[in-house]
């Protein structure tokens, strides 16, 4: 459905493991946010990737869910959420590395059109949200919703327990030259 409501096509999804996973029917705007239909009188949504998430969520009574279809926001998708009045987004991303980069680069494009920010994270053990809605149902995400990260917060802490190996250089003043260079290990205490 279009943002009011009416239909422009389907979607179908296989049940097998072959590719591609989903098919669109020829009038889907893969550049429209999936539910956004359903979001109304609020100023925040959560945006999570696949369609089935938003659809449970909604489905269970979780208002304002959103569904990208892709693993990050597209810019279009961003405008149409302002264009409705939306000043801030909860991402909640796949618990893959694909979800992690996407969350990413949505926030810093979130960031840079000055809306709020914050992630909600699943438990290790659910790969998305739909999956965490099947074993968990509402109470277990009213639980979850209250661990709720701010957007800085989430990625220094997603940089440090999730990467190996990082390379931080401090740069002079006149950023002429570096100063210092320190590798910061996962799980280490040194530098």
């Amino acid at each position: 459905r279009d943002a009011g409501g009416r239909l422009q096509g389907f979607i179908a999804r296989r049940i097998d493991s072959n590719r591609p996973k989903y098919s669109y029917s020829a009038h889907v705007d893969r550049d429209a946010l999936f539910n956004l239909h359903a979001v109304k009188n609020v100023n925040a949504v959560y945006v999570t990737e696949g369609y089935f998430d938003a659809l449970i969520a909604t489905q269970r009574g979780i208002t304002g869910v959103v569904a990208t279809g892709f693993s990050a926001l597209t810019v279009m998708m961003l405008e149409d959420l302002m264009n409705r009045g939306i000043k801030s987004l909860t991402l909640i991303p796949y618990n893959d590395v694909a979800g992690l980069r996407g969350a990413a680069a949505s926030l810093e494009m979130a960031r840079e059109k000055g809306v709020e920010r914050f992630v909600l994270e699943l438990p290790e053990q659910y790969k998305d949200l739909d999956e965490f809605m099947r074993h968990e149902g509402v109470k277990g995400f009213g639980k979850l919703a209250g661990q709720v990260k701010a957007a800085h917060a989430w990625e220094v802490q997603t940089l440090l327990s999730r990467r190996s190996n990082i390379k931080v250089r401090i740069k002079s003043a006149n950023k002429s030259r570096t100063a210092q260079t320190y590798y910061i290990s996962r799980g280490s205490q040194n530098r």
